[in-house]
């Protein structure tokens, strides 16, 4: 998976409208393994009675800014660059 996420960038250089949905398709499943990490240590953290507000914000942040990459890929400046 991380060969994959080095790699995947490097297919925003084919000018094709399949590639500018994948790549959106990748930011938001990116978006939902990282909100599905902050809940798996956050229920982790709670149960060992351990903080975990800190862990929630910087990892809800993670999961806004992929999730936004996604959406920032579907703006008409990004769109008309893609056949």
């Amino acid at each position: 998976m991380v060969l994959v996420s080095l790699i995947f960038p490097l297919l925003l250089l084919v000018k094709k409208k399949w590639v500018l949905i994948l790549s959106q398709l990748f930011a938001y499943m990116g978006g939902g393994l990282w909100l599905g990490t902050t809940m798996q240590i956050a229920n982790e953290r709670i149960a060992f009675n351990e903080d975990w507000t800190r862990m929630a914000i910087i990892l809800g942040t993670v999961t806004a800014f992929s999730i936004f990459s996604g959406f920032s890929l579907n703006h008409q400046k990004v769109t008309e660059n893609y056949s």
